[in-house]
């Protein structure tokens, strides 16, 4: 898996962006970063290997993925409560939206490496990228 990881070009926007992820040590930035936008784009990209897989007939993959995104639903209901909390604060709002411009020119290279590598998904990257931006818009940032 290591080998794959580190050189398959379909997965290096995601490593880029995950291992960028991990040495954020600004606990706010950090949340913003994986909760935010690390972890929906790696969701997102998934959903669209889902697509792929039932266009191939492989029912196997496109169930677990669908029940891999039940969790990032739950995901993303605990993180707009934590930036429901964070709104209480005068100046949070900003830093997030700060964060989340600072960190999206990565996530969408992340999409777009990833789909990219799927077969038969044009448009792939494009439905991912706008259901990413449709989370932040129901947090009330707009990016």
């Amino acid at each position: 898996e290591r080998e794959h990881w580190e050189k398959t070009p379909a997965l290096q926007g995601l490593r880029e962006l995950m291992e960028k992820t991990l040495a954020t040590y600004d606990w706010g930035e950090n949340f913003v970063a994986l909760n935010l936008v690390a972890k929906p784009a790696a969701d997102e990209t998934a959903r669209e290997l889902g697509d792929a897989a039932r266009r191939f007939g492989d029912t196997l993959t496109s169930l677990l993925i669908d029940n891999q995104l039940r969790d990032s639903d739950r995901s993303r209901r605990w993180s707009a409560a934590v930036v429901e909390f964070c709104d209480a604060r005068e100046g949070n709002r900003a830093a997030i939206a700060g964060w989340i411009e600072k960190w999206m020119p990565l996530a969408r290279k992340a999409i777009g490496d990833y789909c990219a590598g799927l077969p038969e998904s044009e448009g792939a990257a494009e439905k991912a990228i706008a259901r990413l931006d449709a989370y932040h818009r129901s947090l009330g940032f707009t990016n």
